[in-house]
């Protein structure tokens, strides 16, 4: 029995499911494979499989972290070829490895946030400058339900605008993890009030340690 790693994108239409949505649609393609996965014990027994950093409804990624464990002697390009065979439209597994990192090393993640052609991103820009966005947040304390006043930016330090196609997007780091986590779609709706400039789409693309990616 070994555990084994899978980096997954989603796309489209699937962006709008649910993280437990997501972890069914898995679970469904794992039964329909031959992949011999290790099942947990007890009265319900299900393919043994977890997630790295659950992705916010509505956001995309393409380089995302699923956990597998599997019995035998299944080499792991098996397991990503198998399971790609049946994942809906919009899943892939795009790499397949041996784990390296624990889960709790993830301590940021970089983000893709994309707007309109001809978008002059100089709004945005100056609100990330100040490094305060602050807005309120629903949290719980003592088992009761609060409402807080948090800084989106804290934390945050590496950022810079490009170009694609004629349209900005914004490149950031944003705090990840069991410590701290910054959820990039309410940032971005954040920072559409302040400015008036939507976001069209948001893109995770990589988990990151304090030295590098997460393996």
């Amino acid at each position: 029995m070994r555990d084994v790693r899978l980096n997954f994108s989603k796309r489209g239409r699937l962006r709008f499911i649910s993280h437990l949505d997501l972890s069914r649609a898995m679970l469904r393609s794992l039964r329909r494979t031959d992949i011999p996965v290790w099942y947990t014990e007890g009265f319900n027994p299900h393919p043994y499989a977890t997630f790295a950093l659950p992705l916010p409804l509505g956001a995309e990624s393409e380089n995302d972290v699923m956990d597998i464990r599997v019995v035998g002697d299944i080499k792991n390009m098996a397991v990503m070829e198998k399971l790609n065979a049946v994942l809906p439209e919009g899943l892939e597994i795009t790499d397949c490895y041996n784990p390296v990192q624990p889960v709790r090393a993830i301590t940021k993640a970089e983000y893709l946030f994309f707007f309109a052609e001809h978008t002059d991103p100089a709004a945005v820009q100056a609100l990330l400058d100040k490094g305060e966005l602050f807005c309120e947040k629903t949290g719980k304390s003592h088992g009761k339900r609060v409402v807080k006043t948090v800084n989106l930016l804290e934390g945050v330090s590496e950022y810079r605008f490009e170009e694609q196609t004629g349209a900005p997007l914004l490149r950031i780091e944003l705090p990840a993890g069991s410590e701290k986590n910054v959820n990039p779609i309410l940032l971005a709706e954040t920072m559409r009030r302040q400015t008036g400039i939507e976001t069209t789409l948001v893109r995770r693309v990589a988990l990151l340690t304090e030295t590098g990616p997460f393996k």
